[in-house]
């Protein structure tokens, strides 16, 4: 019994200290906190963006609506937020939901798992989080990635097959509604929070664009109108010129991509502190 006692103890006094650990960091020195999902890690160099206040990336693949959550509750106040959204936020499997455990993010991954909107191993989903909160990794910052200038066809066409059998073999309508309600929960605590909030907005290849996708990239464009008319953040288009062809596969940027848009982004946040969302798109430079 004392063992079991003293075990509780421990991984409450743990939780607490994880719920408020960002907050101490950011006591200790003011940072610019990254929330993304593979898009942003394989898309933005934080590194290059010569930011007053240093970056700290919370950033993960396959990060969705219970991550956004948890980040908007633990970010800590008066803080700088960036966070990169694209319309694979509303994917129908895999969201990753590894964040640890937090009330209004349980809420919603409870109701999710009760709901037929869209597909949750609720069982894996448990045991990720367990060992994401204890682990001492999830205390630091995420590295980003990059991938090579070569495309990937192969890759890119198999991704893409693999999206569009989901979008022909499922209903969106309950998962656009229930990933847009707490996206909004989310954003009510970053813009009541944050002293500078901004959203990146990331595409995707024209082949995915061209496709069935649409579906899911028309509901992006419109609740991206809704997000900037509601939390009065103008959408402003940055265009990326390149030469070659700037995705790797479907959805995550090349080497060279990478380094154009972290310095389009770079003086984008440099040049105007006014929070906004920046909408990327590339643009294709004659040789």
């Amino acid at each position: 019994m004392l063992i079991l006692v003293s075990i509780a103890l421990f991984a409450g006094l743990w939780h607490v200290f994880f719920l408020n650990y960002w907050s101490t960091l950011e006591m200790i020195e003011k940072r610019t906190w990254i929330w993304g999902d593979s898009q942003m890690i394989q898309g933005l160099d934080p590194s290059m963006l010569d930011l007053d206040k240093p970056p700290f990336s919370v950033a993960k693949h396959g990060n969705g609506y219970y991550d956004l959550i948890s980040f908007a509750h633990r970010f800590p106040a008066k803080g700088d937020a960036i966070v990169g959204m694209g319309p694979l936020y509303y994917r129908y499997q895999k969201d990753r939901s590894e964040a640890g455990f937090q009330l209004d993010a349980m809420q919603a991954f409870y109701q999710a798992n009760q709901s037929n909107a869209f597909s949750v191993d609720f069982k894996e989903i448990v045991r990720t989080n367990i060992r994401y909160e204890f682990s001492i990794s999830g205390l630091e910052s995420v590295r980003h990635g990059r991938f090579s200038n070569r495309p990937d066809s192969t890759k890119r066409l198999k991704y893409i097959g693999n999206i569009l059998e989901v979008i022909d073999n499922n209903q969106f309508e309950g998962l656009f509604e229930f990933k847009d309600r707490w996206m909004h929960h989310a954003f009510d605590e970053l813009s009541d929070k944050a002293g500078r909030f901004h959203i990146i907005s990331w595409p995707v290849c024209q082949q995915l664009t061209d496709s069935r996708f649409s579906l899911i990239q028309n509901h992006y464009d419109s609740n991206l109108s809704s997000i900037s008319s509601d939390y009065n953040m103008p959408l402003d288009t940055v265009y990326v010129g390149v030469k070659m062809d700037p995705f790797h596969d479907a959805t995550h940027f090349s080497t060279d991509a990478v380094d154009q848009v972290s310095n389009q982004v770079k003086e984008e946040l440099n040049e105007d502190s006014t929070s906004r969302i920046l909408v990327i798109r590339f643009r294709h430079l004659s040789e």
